[in-house]
């Protein structure tokens, strides 16, 4: 991630386009999620893996269950790596929200 000099103009409205492109592409939806999800899993983990069906239930649930969340899933399941993936989501689509993960 590069840092913007707050009194560099331009390079805020480049980043604020770039936003919106991103925002475009992915929208706020859960297809758009799942579409966001499967692109950031083919590019981050070796061996390109896809969503199971219990990810999506994982991420539908995360990404638009509720206010206060917990889930429980076997070994395996991608927990951490999906809320990851929500929290960039959400941000992308909210960027005044604030997120606080816990995870034991």
């Amino acid at each position: 991630m590069r840092r913007i000099n707050r009194g560099d103009k331009k390079a805020q409205l480049d980043m604020w386009q770039e936003l919106e492109t991103l925002r475009e592409t992915f929208p706020y939806t859960k297809e758009g999620l799942f579409l966001f999800a499967s692109h950031v899993l083919d590019k981050t983990i070796v061996g390109s893996p896809t969503l199971n069906p219990v990810q999506m239930d994982i991420l539908d649930y995360l990404g638009f269950g509720g206010k206060y969340l917990g889930i429980m899933a076997q070994r395996g399941q991608a927990k951490t790596t999906l809320a990851a993936i929500v929290c960039a989501f959400t941000l992308m689509h909210l960027p005044h929200y604030r997120i606080l993960v816990f995870s034991q």
